[in-house]
Formats: structure tokens, sequence, C-alpha cells
């Protein structure tokens, strides 16, 4: 992730490579490229992960069937309003296990699904992060 986006720019390494898959583009770097199928997302995401030394599969998961050769979408094109919860859990304050970048990916994840079409008003986006911060 980008040092701007927090401390040392720490974040997960999903959330990381899934936004270095969107924002590949050199020649739009502000602009995701989302034009893919969500098959073609999760590889993309294991090759950057595998790329940077990291074990993780990612996975998806859905209370619907889906095919996964469907495109790549965080808000289909017939929904007409939209509602997130975004958690970011750093265990601020604890002694052992203190994290640095939940926080940043809440934060990275919020921007990503803005610019999708979600809305960010607070009847219908909250985020609780234990910073205290929104």
């Amino acid at each position: 992730l980008p040092a701007e986006v927090g401390p040392g720019g720490a974040g997960g390494a999903c959330t990381n490579s899934m936004m270095q898959t969107f924002y590949k583009n050199d020649d739009t770097p502000d602009i995701p490229d989302v034009e893919m199928t969500w098959a073609q997302l999760l590889v993309e995401m294991r090759t950057c992960l595998q790329a940077k030394g990291f074990t993780q599969i990612p996975q998806l998961s859905t209370s619907y069937n889906m095919h996964l050769g469907t495109p790549f979408t965080v808000k289909p094109t017939n929904a007409r309003r939209t509602k997130a919860l975004l958690i970011g859990i750093n265990y601020v304050g604890h002694q052992v296990g203190v994290l640095s970048g939940c926080h940043n990916d809440v934060r990275v994840m919020k921007q990503f699904i803005v610019s999708q079409g979600f809305s960010d008003a607070p009847d219908r986006m909250r985020t609780l992060m234990d910073d205290g911060c929104v």
C-alpha cells in the first residue's frame, strides 16, 4: 500500500494484492481497472501474493449461487442503494498482538467501494475501528 494510507503503508496482504490488481494501469493510476471476472481477480491476487512470498489463497464466499466467470462488481448494476459496514481491529492498547494495517485496510476499501458507486452517507455506510476514529 502507498505510504500515505497510514503508518508505513501498513495493510493486509490480501487487501494490498486486490488494490494492486485494480490499480496496475500506469496510464490511469488513480482509476481502478475492474474489467475482469471474479476468477480473474482471484488468480491475479494469488499471483501478486505469491510474487511477494505470501502463502494466502484468496477466496470468495457468497450467500447465493454465482458463477466465477461473471464480471467482477461490488455493486450490481440493478442495485438501487447500497449499505456497507467496514470494521478494522488493530487491537489498540493490547500488550501483545497489536496490528498496524487493519485501519488502513478499512480506509482503502472505503475509498475503493465509494469509487464503485457505494454511498458513504452515514445511513448507508458505517466504519468501526478500535482507535475511536471513523
